[in-house]
């Protein structure tokens, strides 16, 4: 379900009838990040996947990976990427 934009900590929480601070406890102990954090680093790989290999437009794959904001999407995806999407997309395709 990580593309739905409402995913978080505490709707996680909710669907397994455990407290957030005790999920997020557990989620940190067993993967060493918090829950946040693995989301975002699996919507921005799950981008990447999509810029790659589909003709989507960027507004397309922000909504299809949870982040219907494409100037926040551009703006995680460069830090995370180091370069822009359409950046991104250019290379992937010239290899």
């Amino acid at each position: 379900n990580y593309g739905d934009p409402e995913l978080g900590v505490s709707a996680v929480a909710r669907s397994v009838d455990i407290s957030e601070g005790h999920l997020s406890h557990l989620f940190k102990k067993e993967t060493g990040r918090n829950i946040n954090t693995y989301l975002l680093e699996l919507r921005m790989e799950k981008a990447k996947i999509l810029l790659k290999n589909s003709n989507h437009n960027i507004q397309d794959i922000c909504c299809q990976i949870g982040i219907p904001d494409s100037a926040y999407f551009s703006k995680v995806f460069k830090k995370y990427a180091g370069m822009t999407p359409i950046e991104f997309r250019r290379i992937s395709n010239e290899n």
